[in-house]
């Protein structure tokens, strides 16, 4: 007897439709805010019965915590392929630009799901924790061993715990991500500012790199 190792057509629309559900949702989310997206205009965008975000996500709360999990995996895949093994200094200064600049990227187009991110994360949500753990822990191994990598080649200053040059790179844009709205009003930076975050890449990058 032939056993076709293909899923059933049964399987794959159901995957179709909770991917079309989750799209929809961050497309939405990311234009206005979770908060003033309602269940309805969410599957009207997918074109799926609105009951079926019941079915797979429980409601409103459990599709954002799939669509927050959805945008992490993402940014997994992208930090893995830029934080390979590099052969020069300047592909590790080039490589570390392009990780700042994927991040900063990335906040300008989901800028409030990742302010809902931190502020999830600030009252010990659990999804918020976890998503945390899978992503920017392994983030922050993964940015490390590159680091660790890299000043074995000589390619960055060797001085400095290769931990706190970690935080060093992720601090500046991450404080700017959890407080950008404030920062904005006070002292007119923003991460919307190409000048601004062209100057502070740049910054960040010198400081970590090796002058050879």
């Amino acid at each position: 007897m032939r056993i076709s190792a293909r899923p059933s057509r049964k399987a794959t629309s159901q995957g179709n439709a909770r991917e079309r559900l989750i799209h929809a949702a961050l497309k939405l989310f990311a234009e206005r805010g979770p908060d003033a997206v309602s269940v309805k205009e969410i599957s009207d965008r997918a074109r799926i019965n609105v009951s079926l975000i019941s079915y797979y996500f429980g409601g409103k709360e459990g599709l954002l915590d799939a669509v927050l999990e959805s945008l992490a995996e993402s940014r997994l895949r992208d930090f893995d392929r830029i934080l390979v093994k590099v052969d020069s200094a300047r592909e590790f200064r080039v490589r570390l630009t392009l990780l700042l600049r994927n991040l900063i990227h990335f906040f300008r187009g989901h800028r409030e799901l990742v302010r809902l991110f931190f502020e999830e994360l600030e009252r010990g949500q659990s999804q918020a924790e976890k998503i945390n753990a899978i992503t920017f822990r392994r983030l922050g191994d993964r940015l490390e061993a590159f680091l660790s990598e890299a000043k074995r080649a000589g390619f960055m200053r060797q001085e400095g715990n290769v931990k706190i040059i970690a935080l060093q790179i992720f601090a500046p844009v991450g404080q700017l991500m959890r407080n950008d709205r404030s920062l904005e009003r006070f002292h007119g930076i923003s991460l919307y500012d190409p000048r601004f975050c062209r100057q502070l890449v740049r910054q960040i990058v010198a400081g970590v790199a090796s002058a050879a």
